[in-house]
């Protein structure tokens, strides 16, 4: 057997070094446990050895390094997260404060060919204010006429009363009977189309009813739908917002109007059609059997009753949309409607359990 690593480490290491050292002790420890021959002689051994524990050293300190580097950007990352999660949870709480509900993403809506408000005709209001008709005209929005009405409680109704629809409906605002926060009606709406458009909330029509909470809603479209579904089908969109909308305002007191009808000269619609979109709508509202949703006939407050049809002198000029006068007769025959029915109590009971 070759001579061990130990005997020759030991006659001829211990001659050029201290009995004891630390280096030597720890080269014949390790030899003799590997029990392994000689690769090199003494030096080189030695030396090789030292290189090793220098590199050694070197790696540790570089572990260590890496070490605090890593503690320290775990500290900064959960900061980052922890700011993060704070961020988060405060837009959450910002969100829940906007009533989410059902519409669609926004897209540019199809429109039909009588959407723009008749443009070439003025009226006035109340209070003596010249209106033009245009497409985006609200200029006296922010003062309100007041609708005289047989009802002792026309004013209790008017301050409350929010409106919904298409550009019909955006008349009551356009002719200053409702505010201009009082309005979620624009042109081109309809029930086929409802959830392209967004108001001045930002949100949809069912959401800003939602967000806005009126306890006396009036809603008027359909004169888009005539020509685009069956009654049928117009009554079922319908009934589907009417309880998206009651989903988000439990009490609130909705008025399904009628669709108002078209001169006899009007090319757009049928009077025939819009009678039976009307008798679908109040069927509708019948089986709902609510005592906070009601139909209003919006259509024979301006019909000529010899004719059936929109009287020429209630047109704004094309046979379709109304004239001032049309908004207050509407107004004065739907108050005197509500004292029929329980919506006044309704709404004094909601308003005194939130007080």
């Amino acid at each position: 057997m070759k001579e061990s690593l130990f005997n020759k480490i030991r006659k001829k290491v211990i001659p050029l070094f201290v009995a004891g050292s630390a280096l030597g002790v720890t080269i014949m420890c390790t030899s003799c446990q590997a029990n392994d021959e000689p690769q090199e002689e003494d030096l080189p051994v030695i030396a090789e050895n030292s290189q090793e524990a220098e590199t050694s050293t070197t790696e540790e300190t570089q572990s260590v390094t890496t070490a605090s580097t890593v503690t320290t950007t775990e500290t900064q990352a959960r900061s980052i997260i922890l700011q993060t999660t704070t961020t988060i949870t405060t837009l959450s709480t910002e969100a829940r404060s906007v009533p989410m509900g059902t519409q669609a993403e926004v897209t540019k809506p199809p429109t039909t060919h009588y959407d723009e408000w008749p443009a070439q005709y003025a009226t006035t209001t109340a209070n003596g204010t010249a209106v033009t008709g245009g497409t985006e005209d609200t200029t006296i929005s922010s003062s309100v006429g007041t609708a005289y009405s047989e009802s002792p409680n026309s004013t209790f109704y008017q301050e409350r009363l929010y409106i919904a629809g298409d550009s019909i409906a955006y008349g009551f605002n356009a002719y200053g009977l409702i505010p201009s926060e009082h309005n979620i009606a624009k042109e081109s709406v309809s029930m086929w189309n409802l959830d392209y458009f967004t108001f001045n909330t930002g949100l949809g029509l069912v959401d800003t009813i939602g967000y806005t909470q009126p306890s006396l809603l009036y809603m008027s479209m359909g004169m888009n739908d005539v020509n685009t579904s069956t009654a049928e089908e117009f009554a079922e969109r319908y009934k589907t917002a009417i309880n998206q909308i009651r989903d988000q305002v439990p009490d609130i007191n909705i008025i399904v109007a009628g669709i108002t009808p078209v001169t006899n000269e009007s090319e757009f619609a049928n009077n025939d059609v819009i009678c039976s979109f009307n008798t679908a709508l109040k069927n509708m509202v019948t089986e709902l059997n609510s005592n906070h949703v009601y139909y209003f006939d919006a259509y024979s407050v301006v019909a000529d009753p010899a004719t059936n049809s929109l009287r020429p002198e209630n047109t704004g000029g094309d046979g379709i949309h109304l004239t001032t006068q049309c908004y207050y007769d509407t107004l004065n025959s739907l108050f005197t409607y509500l004292d029929t029915t329980p919506v006044k109590s309704n709404i004094e009971k909601s308003e005194s359990a939130g007080e």
